[in-house]
């Protein structure tokens, strides 16, 4: 993730004290982000959804947009598990959509994270 990024909601209105607290949930668990990560090949990892565009409430979860390796059934394992493993460590939902899975899917704005 890149340092604290200047997210804005839709409407211009500033990002909601929720999207900050989620996006500090996120960069307090780099580490085991990166190592899970590296666990279940996945890279090129981008957050979407109510965190991206700045309006996350307090029901929101992450939204992470990731490319993992390997044929449909072994990403599809891939992205189950990451997100299960992600939902325990930073104590939040996780929803993960694997890139290549997903070929039509349009995530709206997305955030880098850096690992």
């Amino acid at each position: 993730m890149t340092g604290d990024p200047e997210i804005e909601h839709h409407s211009g209105k500033p990002r909601t004290a929720d999207t900050d607290r989620l996006l500090a949930v996120l960069a307090a668990h780099r580490s085991g982000l990166r190592d899970l990560a590296h666990t279940y090949c996945a890279r090129d990892i981008h957050v979407f959804g109510s965190v991206a565009r700045g309006d996350a409430g307090p029901r929101s979860d992450i939204d992470l947009l990731a490319s993992f390796n390997g044929p449909d059934y072994e990403q599809l394992m891939a992205m189950l598990g990451f997100a299960e493993q992600l939902t325990e460590l930073l104590g939040v939902a996780v929803d993960v959509i694997a890139r290549e899975l997903s070929v039509d899917f349009v995530p709206g704005p997305t955030i880098a994270l850096e690992m």
